[in-house]
């Protein structure tokens, strides 16, 4: 029987986006402007469609890390048995990854010599009663073996090969059907693992060409009634298929495909029809994969293949084809996007508002509130990208990101140079859409999925938009409880519409327990560093450096220079800030701060400082809009 699965109560969710297609000439970047001049006019709309999170990432710095978070977003009556496997070779990750699902438990993988830390963390938390190591001392060691005895009753299931292996592992999945995919190539094998455990027999593995004597053996003494063989005859040639028929006299199918996404997309419609979940993984690398296994059969899901940048046609149509509405991406952004974008097709998103409100009700898959973290974003350009360190590191914790963007964006002196200078006169709506499709392509970049994303569409000009700010953080972790992770830009910042959120998130902090956990971030332009842009107004309380992957960086950056005006795209970040996106680009660090001051005499400069520069704050002000709807009741 499968898990349970959790059931939420839906708030109104957003509807498709909605495309402007302005037409103008070519753009030239501009150099930095910053955020300046009074233009929006418009009243903001009412924060009442925040989207609820239909997508998911699981990631991690490693293939270690993300098999460890998978398991963290397991069902906590799943994890008595953990299956560790070598994070190294695909093969006993892959026979071991339906004895998993079998037995409602975890799978884990490691590298030959040494526990990476993240396996030793989990193994503390998830408590497991038993360990079964797959594979032989040349993938799993006997050093790896005594350090995992520390945690529960450690067997090893070995074998001479990887063939043995499997037959071994097979053992204790009694069962009339059985699943075999190749144990040469990864590639259609990697939706073998939600097949066998669906069907709740094993996975056992041939070559090419020989059905190896374990295999034989196996089939011999489990005398399945139906098999499936995943891949075509190159995969799995015609002469093994007929060994396999003669040795067992069982009902055999063949689900093949022109390619290893094709194979997964054939599965998925063929054996997963009435899936409402898919676990996306990456088809060109193989660990991620094999560790979602647990997590599909757990929600009941195929494993779908994507690549690092773009979905091919087979996953799109199969995806399609399901009508699936809940979505785990499984590994890095840098091997699984969550792009809806077809390869060989432009990834240059187009340019979208906040677009009308509907209402969806049904379930989700859903961690810990431990698991959550909430980042409240002023504007949609360089305040995102100083806060690019921390989402990354979020990500690589095994928490899902959602971010919130406060403004409109109208607030830019860009608009009017821009008209000025190139005859690009955009509207309101149109700058605002188009700064929304830049900050969703660069979260996408950085493994944010876009239904994570969420406008409150608030105009920067409303004298209630500190109000607006302080329900939406007071809303949100009042629904999203103390125990999960806040983050916005610093309060100790000159721009109004940054302030007012790092003081919302600052109040709302204060009354919170002591352990939540909370972070402001500071812009580059106010940064107490050496290699900051301009000035050093004030110094911030106790911090940290928090670093991202160079091409994270530039990869998300990039997304802000993009000038595409069929799509409405103009390259409004970089025109608008370009040297602080430039500056993240180079150095690869957000500073975090808390609330801890170094000394009495650095709180008191701040104090000072903000009575000169942050006029008009009103803690206690009041707003006609008395709550902000949280997507998800946890």
């Amino acid at each position: 029987m499968l898990p349970a699965r959790l059931i939420l109560r839906l708030l109104p969710a957003i509807a498709l986006l909605a495309f402007l297609l302005p037409t103008a000439g070519p753009a030239t970047a501009l150099d930095n402007t910053g955020d300046a001049g009074l233009t929006g006019t418009a009243e903001p709309a009412s924060p009442s469609g925040i989207q609820r999170t239909m997508e998911q990432r699981i990631g991690g710095a490693d293939r270690y890390e993300v098999a460890a978070n998978v398991s963290r977003w397991l069902p906590e009556s799943d994890g008595a048995l953990v299956l560790v496997a070598s994070g190294e070779v695909f093969t006993d990750a892959l026979s071991a990854s339906p004895l998993a699902a079998h037995e409602g438990g975890r799978l884990l993988l490691t590298s030959g010599k040494s526990l990476p830390p993240s396996v030793v963390a989990e193994l503390t938390r998830s408590r497991p009663s038993e360990i079964v190591i797959t594979g032989g001392p040349g993938t799993v060691s006997n050093a790896v073996q005594t350090a995992l005895s520390a945690y529960a009753p450690v067997t090893r299931i070995g074998g001479a090969d990887r063939y043995a292996v499997a037959a071994g592992i097979a053992t204790r999945i009694p069962s009339k059907h059985v699943v075999i995919a190749s144990g040469e190539l990864f590639s259609d094998a990697l939706s073998a693992g939600p097949l066998a455990a669906k069907l709740g027999g094993p996975l056992l593995l041939v070559r090419s060409g020989e059905l190896p004597a374990a295999t034989a053996e196996a089939l011999r003494a489990m005398a399945p009634e139906s098999v499936t063989v995943l891949g075509g005859p190159a995969t799995v040639g015609k002469a093994v298929l007929d060994e396999i028929v003669s040795i067992t006299g069982a009902h055999t199918t063949r689900v093949g495909g022109a390619d290893r996404y094709e194979v997964a997309a054939n599965v998925a419609k063929q054996f997963f029809s009435t899936a409402d979940t898919a676990v996306f993984a990456s088809g060109v690398l193989f660990p991620d994969g094999l560790s979602g296994t647990p997590l599909a059969h757990s929600y009941d899901a195929p494993i779908l293949l994507s690549a690092s940048t773009c979905n091919p046609s087979h996953t799109l149509e199969a995806v399609r084809s399901l009508d699936v509405g809940f979505k785990f991406f499984v590994g890095g952004a840098s091997s699984v996007t969550s792009s809806g974008f077809q390869c060989g097709a432009s990834t240059v998103l187009p340019a979208i508002n906040p677009p009308a409100v509907t209402t969806i009700a049904s379930t989700v898959p859903l961690g810990s509130p431990d698991e959550e973290a909430f980042y409240f974003v002023p504007h949609q350009d360089d305040e995102l990208i100083s806060m690019v360190g921390g989402i990354v590191r979020d990500i690589n914790l095994g928490r899902r990101v959602h971010v919130y963007v406060m403004h409109t964006g109208f607030w830019t002196g860009v608009k009017q140079i821009m008209c000025d200078t190139e005859k690009i006169c955009l509207t309101d709506d149109q700058l605002s859409a188009a700064r929304n499709a830049e900050i969703l392509t660069s979260l996408e970049r950085l493994g944010v999925p876009s239904a994570c994303v969420h406008f409150l569409h608030v105009s920067e000009n409303d004298p209630a938009a500190g109000a607006y700010a302080r329900h939406a953080v007071d809303d949100v972790m009042a629904t999203a409880g103390p125990y999960s992770h806040f983050r916005t830009i610093s309060w100790l910042d000159a721009h109004p519409n940054h302030y007012l959120l790092g003081h919302a998130l600052r109040r709302t902090c204060a009354a919170a327990p002591a352990e939540t956990d909370c972070l402001w971030f500071q812009s580059t332009v106010y940064q107490t560093r050496p290699e900051a842009l301009r000035f050093n107004p004030v110094g911030t309380p106790r911090g940290e450096v928090i670093t991202a992957a160079s091409w994270q960086v530039s990869w998300a950056a990039a997304a802000y220079r993009e000038n595409d005006p069929a799509r409405g795209r103009y390259g409004i970040g970089w025109r608008s800030v370009s040297s602080q996106i430039a500056w993240i680009e180079k150095y690869r660090y957000s500073w975090a701060h808390g609330v801890e001051w170094p000394s009495a005499s650095a709180r008191a400069a701040a104090e000072q400082w903000m009575k000169k520069y942050q006029p008009g704050i009103d803690p206690n002000g009041k707003s006609s809009i008395t709550t902000v709807p949280f997507e998800e009741q946890f």
